[in-house]
This record gives structure tokens, sequence and C-alpha cells, in this order.
């Protein structure tokens, strides 16, 4: 453990993060409990995959908050190769170490509770697949919407050449799914996963929720449209309950437990090893990772916050921070990564679905964490965002930390957060879903209102289209491009579809002006970039731009076009 760090009560129903280790495998779980630290036994999360797994991410922690309620010790791990685990050793199969994975968590938590007591997993969709074709004893298996490897992997490449989205292009092997690339043989193994209704093991239960629209705010829409469901919730952890026999075992006391806060990866790409702390920061004890060179801190390279999108985790659009955080340490340049209030971990226990994420108090908790990152350092600070990520890192204040600004695809421009309050507020999601489901248009209706708009933002004066930015009322960039290059070097990236709105939002005659006045501001194009970053180039080519803002590459010029200011 990190003796620095005050934690405080070490089982809670919330989860407190640590680190499972055994035979130089680690991986990262949340551990979560009840507060009088008597359990009537433990139960395994198996969490779905790539995107599935950032979609039901927030259901799948209450479904752990809910079973500690109910007196359960609960391991939440993710898996080798996502969110915040270790790397999957090159050429390996990931069903093999995905059941490694399981067995780190089952021995923990029968380590806890003992040999008496019943250790039972939860499965979410691909994770159902895993937990019912481990050899590990559990008494129960609860398969939430259970999916066969074939179908899974059927479901998500076709539905990438579906989308109709502008994506980049698929690298030339292996197969893509939503955040993730796995060679042929990787994606042969996951195929290979059989319908778990099907496998022959005891203890095995199906759910499958009969209201498909709860199923589908569950794990199968974009974040933003994801709800938890408590009915369900509470309807799956009931589903562990057995009749209490006479001479059952007693409770466990796990008052005992510590979480590991240490564990050093191996960065393949460089040969490295690097370091990483579990912390929480500020007065709300924010879950916070801190990756740095093996035994230094600064070094003289920098350093890095990186800010996640929408209300998602600190690991980031699908794990990639977390890859990045890792690929800097192992060139010398330490990364911190902090879950915001209502947000990922940071999220309350009452709330079932994002709420807005462009707040001041979001902008508060990445800034805290650049100011401890260069206490801890005394490295100038990089902030590297993505949508919301980018405008938290853009809407610092000018004395912060994070004197170079890095942000992609941005798309909020206004300065407040009135209009964001009450677009998040207002935001009917089961309408939502109704209109994607019959094809009809969410924002693009053509309607006289959305016509009158239109002509006012080509044919108004740009100081007054500017006046009415200021006031918050049209999406005008130059308003935050001049908040975030007050006192730093602000470079803003765009994909191809992101390119285009900072256009008709009139961002280049902001830019010109702010150059003008010698604001140390570069606008990029950069048709690889994907708006979420789930395309496989897109995700690389993040990861290079941020490498060239902290020094460590070149970023070719060829790959992307600079606005004239």
């Amino acid at each position: 453990m990190n003796s620095s760090q005050d934690w405080g009560v070490f089982m809670r129903i919330a989860g407190q993060a640590s680190f499972l280790t055994e035979d130089g495998h680690t991986i990262h779980a949340w551990v979560h409990g009840p507060e009088n630290d008597r359990v009537r036994g433990a139960v395994v999360i198996a969490p779905a995959l790539a995107r599935e797994e950032v979609v039901s991410h927030r259901s799948m922690r209450l479904v752990a908050a809910r079973a500690a309620q109910e007196g359960w010790l609960v391991i939440r791990p993710s898996w080798s190769g996502t969110s915040e685990s270790g790397e999957r050793p090159a050429c390996s199969d990931p069903v093999e170490v995905w059941h490694r994975n399981l067995e780190l968590a089952y021995r923990t938590a029968r380590d806890l509770v003992g040999t008496e007591l019943p250790v039972h997993g939860i499965g979410l969709r691909i994770g159902a697949s895993v937990l019912a074709t481990s050899p590990l004893p559990f008494d129960k298996r609860v398969l939430w919407e259970p999916v066969s490897g074939a179908v899974y992997m059927r479901q998500y490449t076709g539905l990438r050449r579906a989308s109709g989205l502008s994506l980049p292009p698929e690298v030339g092997d292996g197969v893509e799914i939503d955040g993730a690339h796995f060679t042929d043989r990787e994606a042969a193994a996951i195929r290979a996963l059989p319908d778990p209704r099907k496998v022959t093991a005891p203890g095995l239960l199906p759910v499958r929720e009969t209201d498909r629209t709860v199923a589908k705010k569950l794990y199968g829409v974009a974040a933003i449209y994801a709800k938890a469901s408590p009915p369900a919730i509470a309807a799956l952890v009931a589903r562990l309950d057995e009749p209490v026999a006479p001479g059952a075992p007693k409770p466990a006391d796990v008052s005992g437990w510590r979480p590991t806060t240490t564990a050093r990866f191996h960065v393949a790409e460089f040969g490295v090893d690097v370091d990483e702390e579990l912390l929480e920061l500020g007065p709300d004890n924010l879950a916070a990772t801190y990756t740095h060179p093996v035994g230094r801190h600064g070094t003289g390279a920098g350093a890095a916050v990186l800010a996640p999108p929408s209300a998602d985790p600190k690991d980031g659009p699908t794990g990639l921070w977390t890859v990045q955080a890792r690929r800097l340490a192992a060139r010398g340049v330490p990364a911190l990564r902090v879950d915001r209030h209502h947000c990922g971990d940071g999220a309350g226990l009452d709330e079932v679905k994002d709420i807005n994420p462009y707040t001041r108090e979001g902008v508060a908790d990445i800034d805290m964490g650049a100011s401890w990152l260069h206490e801890r350092t005394d490295e100038p600070v990089t902030g590297a965002g993505l949508c919301v990520g980018g405008w938290l890192v853009a809407m610092a204040p000018p004395t912060s930390a994070m004197t170079t600004r890095v942000v992609l695809n941005n798309v909020a421009w206004r300065a407040g957060e009135r209009y964001y309050e009450k677009l998040y507020r207002d935001w009917d999601v089961d309408a939502v879903l109704e209109q994607l489901r019959t094809m009809s248009d969410v924002e693009l209706n053509t309607t006289w209102r959305t016509r009158a708009k239109e002509l006012v933002r080509r044919r108004m004066p740009y100081r007054a289209w500017l006046s009415l930015g200021r006031c918050g009322i049209p999406n005008v960039p130059e308003v935050v491009m001049e908040h975030a290059s007050r006192n730093a070097e602000v470079s803003f990236y765009f994909g191809a579809e992101d390119g285009v709105f900072f256009e008709q939002e009139r961002g280049e005659e902001g830019l010109a002006r702010l150059t003008r006045r010698g604001r140390r501001i570069k606008v990029a194009h950069v048709p690889a970039l994907d708006h979420s970053l789930q395309a496989y180039a897109a995700r690389l080519t993040a990861l290079q731009i941020i490498d060239a803002a902290l020094g460590l590459s070149y970023y070719p010029a060829e790959e992307m076009a600079t606005c004239a200011a």
C-alpha cells in the first residue's frame, strides 16, 4: 500500500480499487463489500468486452454495489488488455488469459471468505461465455444477456460496416470491433466461445431481459443513451439467494482486507517496466491512477494528465488512456488519470444514467489532478482530452498547471454549463431510442427553426455572432479557444466530421482573430480520427498526436491539414 494515502474505511459498498497479482500476472479490480465487514460469500463479476464494457460500466458497478448491500463480497475486475488491467502477452489466446483473470479473482475471493461460503459469478454478454466455460468451481453462474463468441464478433464487425459513420479504413490485418483490435488468431479464439446456454456446467442461470429496451440500454447503445435498471439489477442479484439451512456457516469477517495499490507493468512496445499507483484525490476521494518510470518521478521530459470523453471512467476511450499513460511513462513521462464527480467510478450509486459532464466541477477535478501531478513531479504538465475531456482541459483556468493543452474532437464551444445542463436534464433516452429504432432523424430535422439558425450563422456579422456566443446562445469556437489560450499553448485536432462542424460554426474566423493577438493556438484536421476513437487507426493516431505534443515523436505533416490563421 501507499503509506502516504489516508484510505479511511477499506470495505465499501461503492467499491475500492485494488490490483490483484499472482505469479507476475496483474489485473485491476474494484472490491465491494458491506461496511460491517461481514459477508455471506463472494461474487466475481465477468464484464463485457470492448465498447460494451464501457457502456455497461455503470450498470455493472451498480450490480456490484447491490450485491454488497445484500451482504456479498464482490470482486469486479477488468480483463487483461482492457480498461485498467495489464497488457495481454503478445500472441496469447485471449480466452485463456481471461480464464486466468477469473481464476485470480476467484482465488482472491476464496481466500477472503474461506472454504465453506459460496463463491458465485455474474457474467455479462461475452463475459457470460468466459464465465460459463471456466473450469473453476463457482457455486452459481448467472449469465446475463449471454452471447456466443461467433454471434458477438459477427454483430460488431457487421455493425462497423453498416453504421454509415465516417470511419478510418480498417487496418490491413486482424479484426476490429469498437475500441479493440484482435489478430486473426485471437479473433478465432473469441469466435470459438460457445453459447453459454448450451454449456454443460453446474449452477448455470441464464438471464435474458424480457423488456428488450432494458437490455439495449444496458450494453447496446452509445454511452450517452445507456441507462441502468435498478429493478433488473435487484432481480439479477436476488438469483444468488438460497434458503438459510440449519447449521449454515457463519458470515466471514473480511475486516483484514487491504487494497494493493502499487503494481509494475511491462510495456512490450518499448521493452520497459513502469510503476503504477492507485490514489484517492481531493476531499471526496476521487479515484486516480498515477503511472511513472520505475523509481523516478520527474525526469525532465514533462508530465501528462489524460481526460476521458463523455462520462466515461478514467481509462479513457475504451481503455486508450491506460495504454497511453504506460507508453508515456516508459519514455520518462509520468501521467495521471483521475475520475470525475458523477462519472465513471466517481458516480453516485443513485445515478442510473449519464448526467451533464460539462461542468465547472469536472474542470476542477481535472485541474486538481494536474496540480497534484505538478507538485509530485515538478514537471510542466500537458493536458490531453477527447471530446468532453478536451473541453474540460480547454476550460481549465489560466492558473492551471496545464501549460500545454491538446484537445481532440471537441464539439462543445459554449463556456458556461447552463446549456449542457438543460440538454442532459431534458434528454429523453426512451424517446431517442424509439426515434433511432424507427430510423427517424434525431437532431437534423430540417425545420424552419434550424433553417433560420443556419441563415443567422452564415449571414450575421462575426462580432455579433461572437457576442451571442459569449452569452452561451450559439456554439462559437472562439469563446473556448480564447479561454484555453490565455496562459497556455493549445492544439485542437479534428476528424473529418468534427472539422466540418468547426468550420460551420465559424471557427476559422475566431482562430484568425486570436492568432493576430499572439495567442499560441494550432488547429489541424486529421482524417484518421473518428470522433470516439473506436477505429484502430484512429486510436494509433491519437497516441501519436499526444506523443508529439510531449516531444516524444514527430507527427507527419502529411497526415493533417493545418488551418490557416
